[in-house]
């Protein structure tokens, strides 16, 4: 429960927070599992209705994309990678139309643990795209975590340019600063 009102609130930390706060009260238990059983149903109907599209024209990236984002949004990660990765190969080069792509692929990535993969995607995605704060977040947890801490400073600062408001971001850029003995940089963070 708390997991899926965290995917919809992807937006914000703060809000995301308070969604989890809010699911943890008995009295919104029931609207908040009746609001998830709705979203989970509507990824359920945008599965097959973009499963018949791709059925009737298997070159429509559009419609592998969408299927991808709803099994994205059903935890169906190895089922979004393939959607959204024939959605690039169909698309070809063209950036106008690839780069979401790339976001929604590296994100089901790295819920899938291909880190390797996954940040290959978010530059994809970057190379094109640079006033997004969430890949260059994504990004830094991935350099945190294989302990290349001034790669992932320098994404999670310019995350905190793009969306200074997002504790989360200021939260592990102090993490990693702290990581890399830079106590003076961790403490104005």
């Amino acid at each position: 429960l708390k997991n899926k009102i965290y995917e919809n609130a992807l937006g914000e930390n703060r809000i995301s927070n308070n969604f989890l706060h809010i699911a943890n009260s008995d009295f919104c238990n029931q609207n908040l599992k009746n609001l998830l059983e709705a979203l989970s149903n509507n990824d359920k109907n945008k599965i097959e209705l973009y499963t018949k599209k791709i059925e009737e024209n298997q070159t429509d990236f559009h419609a592998y994309s969408v299927r991808g984002k709803a099994k994205f949004g059903l935890e169906q990660y190895d089922g979004a990678i393939e959607d959204f990765s024939k959605a690039i190969e169909i698309a070809g080069c063209n950036p106008r139309e690839t780069y979401k792509i790339y976001l929604g692929l590296a994100c089901a990535q790295h819920r899938k643990g291909n880190l390797v993969d996954a940040e290959f995607s978010y530059n994809k995605f970057l190379e094109i795209e640079h006033y997004n704060w969430l890949p260059f977040f994504n990004r830094g947890d991935i350099r945190f975590f294989r302990g290349e801490y001034a790669g992932a400073i320098s994404d999670y600062e310019r995350a905190t340019q793009l969306n200074p408001r997002n504790e989360a971001i200021w939260w592990n850029l102090s993490k990693a600063r702290s990581n890399k003995m830079d106590f003076l940089g961790s403490a104005e963070a």
